[in-house]
């Protein structure tokens, strides 16, 4: 990074503020979701790291290579973000927090408001039930959070193709729970 954009970027002119985020967010975001797993989380910990990164930028040495000091920067603010504002279990694996991946229908009537609070309050009871087992948890945050199995993989310390495995042996688990806490519910729905 030449000095004169660290100049304003340190003046936090606008322009070059929206030039920079623009070239480097989507780097930052994947990175900052990476390390505190949770919508809600990974939002307020974007939001403090764009509030400390002026002061940030000053400690970096032009001359130096930008990206690499700059991800390391990244990296470890959410890291401490993540120490500080999470406990070390701190993958959510209720549903209450997830965004809806679809617009919501305006149209959608009160009774399938009810449901789907109603569908919400089993899938989380089935968790708990489970007491957040391995298997259920890598379920959950495939099909719930969209976590990719990469990404799940480094966060369990396996292969992809066993966190593949994983939510496979989850789903099957989660399904058996269900119908097991549940078999009534469901009867009453298949007629």
């Amino acid at each position: 990074m030449d000095p004169e954009q660290l100049a304003k970027l340190l003046r936090r002119d606008s322009v070059t503020w929206r030039e920079f985020l623009k070239e480097y967010d989507r780097f930052v975001k994947p990175i900052v979701f990476r390390i505190v797993k949770n919508t809600q989380d990974f939002e307020d910990c974007y939001q403090d790291l764009m509030s400390d990164l002026p002061a940030k930028l000053k400690t970096y040495r032009p001359g130096k290579p930008f990206k690499p000091w700059f991800f390391k920067v990244v990296l470890n603010h959410a890291v401490r973000w993540r120490k500080r504002h999470c406990d070390p279990e701190s993958i959510v694996t209720r549903t209450d927090d997830l965004k809806p991946q679809h617009p919501i229908d305006e149209s959608q009537t009160p009774e399938h408001d009810l449901l789907s609070q109603e569908l919400k309050g089993i899938i989380n009871s089935v968790i708990e039930a489970s007491e957040n087992s391995r298997q259920i948890r890598a379920f959950v945050m495939y099909h719930l959070h969209q976590i990719s199995y990469p990404e799940m993989a480094n966060f369990f310390s396996i292969s992809a193709e066993n966190a593949r495995n994983l939510v496979s042996r989850g789903k099957r688990r989660f399904g058996k729970l269900l119908l097991s806490m549940y078999p009534d519910y469901f009867q009453e729905r298949k007629r």
